[in-house]
Parts: structure tokens; sequence; C-alpha cells
């Protein structure tokens, strides 16, 4: 089959779009009588992500989809390819337990964050990334290769939420939705670049060098994050 065919698979978004836009039903909201102002509300919401914690989780963000998007979601399918043979149905069934892994773990994360802070979870979550990293070059089958790609599931599970949840708390109730559009943005800027570093890096150092770099990052990027968070952020 054509290369092709995958994309016709976006063409699902229409029904759902259209069941959407005629069946959901959500609360009205009360007019706001006040002129919306877009420069003072915009610049209100800069004002209010200066803030140390704030740009700290933005930080956490954008270095998590940046090496997710550069070395597990580019480059381990191109390893999984050249470096040990597998097909493209192959591959992408391998990359399957990764989705499936994070739908699993995901029922069990609001069972951990009642017990453990969003900022522990964020922590373990970084440490587990850059355990999965380091084993994605070490593996000389494509069954091993569903190692990594169950872990990276189980961070995803355990950083996103936590870092959503995080970021929504610090943000004033006013600019809230202001707050969770820039962190949409930041993951789109993660996912953009991610991929062109760790394009430069595979063709000087290969895959050992994508992913290894890659984990060094993710703990480098942890261990800043946990020395500089503020207190008021930890749950004790």
């Amino acid at each position: 089959m054509s290369w092709r065919y995958p994309f016709v698979l976006s063409l699902l978004a229409l029904p759902v779009a259209l069941l959407v836009m005629l069946q959901l039903k959500l609360p009205r909201r009360e007019k706001n009588t006040e002129k919306f102002q877009l420069g003072s509300y915009v610049k209100n919401i800069f004002k209010s992500i200066q803030n140390r914690n704030v740009l700290l989780l933005f930080f956490a963000v954008i270095t998590l989809f940046m090496v997710e998007f550069g070395a597990f979601y580019t480059f381990t399918p191109v390893f999984a390819g050249s470096n040990l043979g597998a097909t493209s149905a192959v591959i992408g069934m391998v990359l399957t337990t990764n989705a499936l892994s994070l739908t699993i773990f995901s029922f069990f994360v609001t069972l951990v964050a009642s017990k453990v802070s969003e900022i522990r979870l964020i922590q373990i979550s970084f440490v587990i990334f850059a355990i999965a990293l380091c084993i994605i070059p070490t593996v000389n089958s494509i069954a091993m290769l569903v190692i990594p790609c169950v872990l990276i599931g189980i961070v995803e599970a355990l950083a996103f939420p936590s870092l959503q949840s995080s970021i929504a708390k610090l943000a004033p109730q006013q600019y809230r939705s202001g707050f969770m559009s820039l962190n949409v943005t930041i993951q789109a800027i993660g996912r953009a670049i991610g991929p062109v570093f760790a394009a430069i890096i595979f063709g000087v150092g290969g895959i050992e060098g994508v992913c290894y770099i890659g984990a060094a990052v993710i703990m480098f990027s942890i261990l800043l994050f946990s020395v500089l968070i503020g207190s008021k952020s930890r749950k004790v």
C-alpha cells in the first residue's frame, strides 16, 4: 500500500466535528458587558507568567515535547527500520504499544496523584523517560523495542496531566484560558524544533547520539527544575 493512505484517516475528523456541532451542549455563560481589550489581556498574561514556577513548568513542557518528538517519535521508527529491519506495519504495531500504555496507565494517575504531588510525578516521569531513551540504542530486536515504548507511555500518562494541572493552579482565574493557550503554543514549539535538533545530532552520532543526548537533556532539565521550583508548588 502507498504511504499516502495513512493520511486518509484524517477524514475521520469530519464525522466527529459534525457530531460535536450537532450534539455537544455546553452551559451558557453570562455575557461580559465590559469591552474586551486584547492588548491589555495579552499584556496581563505575560505579566502573570513572570513567575519562576510558571517559567520552570513551561521549561519542563518544551523540554519534554522537544525530546519526545525528536528522539522518540521521529528517530525510533528510523532506527527500527534501518537497524532492526522492521517493516512499516511492524513499526506501527510497536508504536501502538506506546499509545496503549498511555491509555492504561492514565486510569491509575488519579489514584497516584492523591498520594504524590504533581511536582514529584513530573520528576519521576522525567527519570523514566531518560531510562527509556538509554534503552533504545541497546535494543537488538523489534520485540525488545516494546519496552521503551511502554515506558514512554507511562511518562506521558504521568507528566502530561501533572504539568497541565500545575500550570492551571498557578494561572489567575481571569487569565487561565490564556495560560492554557500559551501552554499549547509551547508544546507546538517543542514538537517543531525537536526533530530539527535530533536530525542534526543523528547525522553526527546516529541513534546513540540522539538518545543519549536526549536523556542527558532530560536529566539536566529535571535537575534544574527540581532545584529551582518553589516550595509552594510542592505537596508535603
